[in-house]
Parts: structure tokens; sequence; C-alpha cells
């Protein structure tokens, strides 16, 4: 295989002018052919192919009807018929294509999975290839053999983004060679769970959801609305075959078992098993139902049973757990702590007798869901999010097997005694898999290119071994100019072309032998900023939006803002009102988020690149932008490019000043030296300054660009999401940032124990009180 990609790569610089390209190849076609009651797949590639070819009709047929004549046979081949199993891998899956000059030329894949992407590299990746490379045949392998597609949306928020279209999405998923996509996404915007008044915690029930969110059975009949479940249902059904169109192989991602409402205890009170809230986060207790009772065993099958009698064709569940209201009984990394229900472990068991047993309940309901699963479908796959149970990680090494698959975190891999577990885990069949991401986290900026490391990334996972990711990129409708998809589309089938060949032809495609090298020069200066930005602990995740850090002033004292005046942005900020948080950027709840030496650090490393890079890259583009001989289409990628890394800029200037609030607010408040006082107050200044600018920066971006920079929610904003009044936030930040920014540093040290505006009882009295020297 790879001398083949180093072959087909040279065919395709120095081909022979006068020979047949497969361009020229293909327009002779005049007919499609494909199998008699195909999957849909096949009918949306034939389409594909005659909307590329000038003349010819699309027919249905057998690759053997037709030997001779102008005709392109489109199918689907089992991998043991003779005619190939002596050619190819029996365990890889694998793309062939065989052009003729004048009879039967064929585009086969062994899955359904892999038919889209063929047809899409044909005509164009491959479209000026050189005819030779495929006269006689040649098949070709994907480098990773699994790959759930994600693109923060689809499966998530569907719908409910400006300039998102799902069709897109999943097509451009299909093309540069996903094979797999959760679609259990909920019909509605926001979740059916509610909490009591002020309560946040139910906005982490939208993504993920449980399978009771599609179907119920006798035992929790009644919990939620029909006309719910029903839209669900319909949601899913349309995800399955928008997903099956293009080839992809529907599955679920749960956070699993879930909590469910209080009204299900009131009637079943003994059902109740293990606490999953954070109890900081939210106002009332939240339990899952006792995996460990065999009435709930029996209710989870059930639902199983019907969600794959619905839609048999589900390929796999994937399990993320202890996490959004979800967790196992007596596992330790549930919010509350290690507990659950009364019918699997008793107080007296030792530590390692309770994880052993937690472990174990964990496996018995992972095989109620593969074994229902696998009544419709035998390939059906379990996959858990095993680091979720790190005491309990032993026992389920110990049980699991052939379709029982786990994800691990990228550091596992270099983990030499983790490393060496899953191996072994690995002989018994079961199907390692991990996360990579081409994308800026969440999509906070859509399409920020930074293709050396994206191939970084890859090459590391080859490296390993991994043949099985879930791959986060950018939406195609919000980047439709996106290098970085680029980059693992060349990679799944071609991983041997050097990566600067290959980001040289893509940048060439886009905007022309003359512009291309500028293109390039801007995605290698964004490229080495975004290696070596500092990771700012939960921020620069999707902390960056739920926690408003464009939208909340960067002010020494936060709390001396009016709390009507503050409302803009913590209505819909991921705090409750005694979360110190709200006016400690260093704080979550009751632990610390970033702390002061962390922050110092990420102030150094921000300092010693600083933006020069992007501003210089934004500067390349800008002067090329001017260039009279510049076309129209290769202006729109150019400018496309370059408003994306205005809005990069802004996102990692916020970052920055983020960090040195922290550090100047904190080193303020921790010495009582004047002249340090002072010093920390001109390095506030200084950082609430260029706050400033930085915002008013994107607030013009926001006026004047048409580019789809940052996500934005088209029912108005969310925890998740910005809405279409984003640049009356920013102009409300910059106005109180300038009111408040001269005031002294201060963070209330009582702000946990802060109660609701209702609440009688002066906090004087129950705050100034020394109940250590009571008598």
């Amino acid at each position: 295989m790879k001398y083949l990609n180093y072959f087909v790569f040279f065919i395709l610089t120095v081909s022979n002018l006068y020979a047949d390209s497969v361009f020229q190849n293909l327009q002779k076609t005049q007919t499609i052919m494909i199998q008699e009651n195909a999957p849909k797949v096949i009918s949306t590639c034939a389409q594909i192919l005659k909307d590329h070819i000038t003349h010819s009709s699309i027919q249905v047929g057998h690759v053997k009807d037709n030997e001779k004549g102008n005709t392109i046979f489109i199918g689907i081949v089992e991998v043991n018929e003779d005619k190939f199993k002596n050619h190819i891998h029996p365990k890889k899956n694998w793309i062939f294509i065989h052009l003729s000059r004048s009879g039967m030329s064929k585009v086969l894949a062994s899955t359904p999975h892999l038919l889209y992407t063929a047809v899409c590299r044909l005509v164009d990746d491959w479209n000026d290839y050189d005819l030779s490379v495929f006269e006689q045949g040649h098949f070709f392998y994907p480098t990773f053999e699994w790959v759930e597609g994600n693109d923060g949306f689809f499966a998530a928020r569907k719908y409910f983004s400006c300039d998102y279209e799902p069709n897109q999405s999943v097509r451009e998923l299909a093309r540069i060679g996903c094979t797999h996509i959760p679609v259990n996404a909920l019909a509605t915007p926001f979740p059916y769970e509610q909490g009591p008044p002020g309560e946040h915690y139910y906005r982490f029930y939208i993504t993920n959801p449980d399978l009771d969110q599609f179907v119920e059975t006798e035992l929790n009949h009644g919990t939620y609305p029909p006309e719910y479940l029903a839209a669900n249902r319909n949601q899913m059904n349309k995800n399955i075959k928008l997903a099956r169109s293009y080839g992809l192989a529907p599955g679920l991602a749960m956070c699993a078992p879930r909590s469910v409402p209080e009204s299900f205890f009131v009637k079943y009170p003994h059902l109740r098993g293990a606490r999953v809230d954070h109890p900081f986060h939210s106002y009332k207790p939240r339990y899952t139902m006792t995996l460990a009772h065999p009435a709930v065993r029996w209710h989870y099958a059930e639902m199983m049973n019907k969600i794959m009698h619905l839609f048999p064709d589900l390929d796999y569940a994937y399990i993320w757990s202890n996490d959004s209201g979800s967790g196992f009984e007596h596992t330790k990394t549930t919010y509350p702590g290690r507990n659950g229900g009364a019918f699997l472990v008793r107080e007296w068991r030792t530590n390692e007798q309770i994880a052993n047993k937690a472990g174990s309940n964990i496996f018995q309901y992972l095989t109620i869901l593969k074994n229902t699963g696998k009544m419709t479908n035998h390939e059906f796959r379990i996959i858990l999010r095993i680091f979720s149970f790190p005491a309990a990680q032993d026992t389920l090494l110990k049980l699991f097997k052939d379709g029982y698959d786990i994800r691990i975190l990228p550091s596992s891999i270099s983990d030499t005694e983790k490393w060496k577990k899953f191996q072994q885990v690995r002989k018994k069949g079961s199907l390692l898999s991990t996360t990579v991401s081409l994308s800026i986290p969440y999509s906070h900026i859509a399409g920020a290119p930074f293709p050396w490391l994206c191939r970084k990334r890859l090459d590391e996972l080859s490296a390993a071994n991994i043949k099985r990711i879930s791959l986060s990129v950018h939406p195609y409708s919000l980047a439709p100019n996106d290098i970085n998809r680029e980059i693992f589309n060349k990679f799944q089938f071609e991983p041997n072309i050097p990566v600067d060949s290959v980001i040289f032809s893509i940048a060439q495609k886009w905007v022309g032998k003359m512009h291309a090298p500028t293109l390039i020069h801007a995605w290698k200066l964004t490229d080495k900023t975004v290696e070596k930005f500092p990771y700012v602990p939960l921020y620069q995740g999707y902390g960056f939006v739920s926690f408003r850090l464009w939208a909340r002033p960067l002010v020494p004292n936060i709390q001396n803002i009016p709390k009507e005046e503050r409302a803009y942005y913590e209505d819909f900020l991921l705090s409750n009102y005694y979360n110190p948080n709200l006016v400690d950027l260093s704080k979550n709840a009751l632990w610390t988020l970033v702390p002061v030496d962390v922050a110092k650090n990420i102030v150094d490393e921000c300092e010693k690149q600083g933006f020069k890079p992007l501003n210089k890259a934004i500067e390349l583009l800008n002067n090329e932008i001017l260039n009279p001989e510049l076309k129209d289409q290769s202006k729109k990628v150019l400018i496309d490019q370059r408003d994306r890394l205005r809005g990069l800029v802004c996102y990692y200037r916020t970052l920055e000043n983020t960090a040195r609030w922290i550090v100047g607010v904190h080193g303020y408040l921790d010495t009582d030296n004047e002249n340090k006082k002072q010093k920390y107050k001109d390095f506030l200044h200084e950082m609430m300054t260029d706050e400033i600018e930085n915002t008013q920066n994107l607030l013009d971006l926001w006026h004047t660009s048409s580019v789809t920079f940052t996500p934005i929610s088209k029912l108005g904003e969310n925890w998740y999401t910005y809405g279409d009044n984003f640049g009356e936030i920013l102009q409300k930040k910059i106005a109180l940032m300038r009111e408040y920014m001269h005031d002294n540093p201060y963070i209330d040290p009582n702000f946990i124990w802060k109660m609701p505006n209702s609440f009688s009882i002066d906090p004087d009295k129950y705050l100034n009180q020394n109940f250590n020297n009571k008598k």
C-alpha cells in the first residue's frame, strides 16, 4: 500500500500530457449501472456520477450483465466473492476502482460505509489522475477502519444553529471517509427535564439522551408525554435515513444510565439507585434507577428491544457515564461520591469489593444492551468510555471480550502500564477507539486552520495502530473551506502522500497557483499559534461559551456591577447564584478551576509568542485580497480564511486576558505591599484596555463579515451558543468595562454562602459569628 500511494502521487504530478485522465475517461461513460434493490447509498452515488458526467443515464443491472460499452458499475461486493478473495486482506474493508477504456468500469466497496467516499474521490480528488493509475484496477484500504464523525451539532443540537445544514454536514462526513455517526438527537432545542426555579442543571440533558427519551415501558409509563417521545423517535428516524443515504452506519451516543424524574420514585421508592447530579450545580438530588434490581434490568432490555425493532440497523451504542446527569451505582467518580441503591453492596465491604461489584454491575448493564441489539443486528457492538471508572477498570477489563469495545483517552497511548492492559483486552476481541479533534473545541471558531497539527495527530494514532476513532471536525455548512477536513480526507486513503503536497494541492485548487503560497503561509502561521497556545482549563472547551467569556466584563470587582446590569449574561451562564465563578474567574463550584500559578504560566507562554503570527497571517491575506488579478471565487476563499483568523485572535486574546485577570486580581488580594498592589492594578488596567480593544475588534468583525466564524443560535442565545443579539452583548460588555475598570480588585470571600434575595435573614447574623469562641 505504501508503494502504491507513492506511485499514484508520482503519476499525478508527472503524468503524460497526451494520456487520458480520469476525467476524460469518465466523460465517455454512457451508462451508470447499479444493483437491483440496492441500498440508498448506491443511488446517491449514481446521482453524483451522473451530475459529473455530461451525457449519461442510470440503469439497474448486474456487474455481469454488460461487459462491453462505455458503462460504469457502482456496487457493494461481498469480500468472499471468488474474483476478489485472492486479492484483498480478509479482515479489512476496501475500495476497488477499475476504469476501462472501452468496457465495463467499476467502482466497488466492501461495505456501504465506503462507497460514497469512493465516488467522491473519483470525481474530485482523483479527477486529474492519469487513467493508467486505475486501468488495471486498484484496491484502497482506509487508514482508520471505523470512524465516528462528529461535527458538534448533528447528534446534539441539530437544526438549532443558524447556517447549519444537516444534509451538507452528513454528506461531508461521508465524503472525507467517516463510517459511523450518532443519530439520537432530541427533536427539541431544550430537554423536557426541568429543575427548581433558577437551577441550570437541566441544561446538560440536551446532549446524548438516554433510551427513555424515545420509548417507554410499563415501568415508567407516563413519565414523559407521548408527543415528546414520538417527536424524538421521528427525529431519530430522519437522522438514520439521512445517514444511510450516504452509507454511514447509525449508532447511539448516550449519557447513561441517566437520572429519571422524581415522580418515578414517588411511585417506586425502592428502585432508587445512585445519586448522579453535581451537588453544587443542582438544587435537588437526581437519581438513576437501581440497575441491580431485575425489574430495572428488564426495563432497559425492553426499551432497547423497542428501539432496535423501530431502528433495526443501529450499529453500536456508545456509553458515556458518570457525567451530565448519568452514572453507575457505587462508582467513585459520580459527582456526589460513591453511592447507590440497596441491592448491590453493603457498607461493610472493602473498597476493592465495592469496586468489583460496581464493575460487574456495569458489565451486566452493557450485556443487556448488547444482547438486545444483536437480536436485530448481529454486528451490534457496545463502546464504553472506560476512563470514567478508574476503581472498577480492572474488573471491567477482565470481563470485556469480543463485542464489548473501549473508548480510551489519547493520553492512554503513551501511558505504558495502561497501554499494556488495553493490549491484553484487544487479544480477547475488544476493539479500542479514541478521540481526535481537528477543530477548535466546541466549534467556537468554525474553520480555524491548523493542517500540520492535524496531520501530526493523525500520524500519532496511526503509529500506535489505532484503527477506530471518534473524529471531531467543523460542520461543512459553517466552514465550507476547511483545510483540516481535507487533511483527514487525504490521510484516510493516501496516508503516505507528504502533508506539504496535500496542503499545496488543496490551496491551489481553492485559490489558484498564483495565490496558493500566501494562503499556505497564513495557514503555517496559524498552525504554529494553535499548537503552542497554552491550555486554559475548561474555558478553552465548552466553558468558553457556557461561562460567557465573550460576554462578561473582565473588571477587578465583578460584584460591584449591579445584579440587574449583569443579568444579560448571568441568565445564560452555567453557574447557580452562589457559584464563586460569578465573581472569581479562577474558581468553579468547590474547586479551583485555574490556579494562580497555572494562570501565570499561561500569561508567560502567551507573551512569548503573542499574536504576531496570527496578525501577520491576517495581513498577508489582506494584501492578497487587494490583488487586482484575484478572481471572485479565490477572493471569497481568502476573505473567508482571513475572517476566521480574526475571530481566532479574539478568542485567544480573551482566553489570555482571563488568565491575566486571575493573576492580577489574586496577586492584588494576596499581598499587603502597596507598591505590589499598584503594580497589579496597572497590570489589570493594561489587561482591560486590551480586552476592550479586543471586544471592539470582535464587534467590528460581527458587523462587517458575512463569514460564520462562530455558531449562532437561530432560536436566541442559550448556554452553549450565542444568539443574533451578539453585537448588543459585546457593546454592553465594553460599556461596563469602561465604567468599572477603575475599581479596586475584590472577591467576596463569603460569596459561596450567598442566599437568594427572598431570604429574610440578614447575612450579618450568620456570617459574622465566631462559633468556635461561643461559650
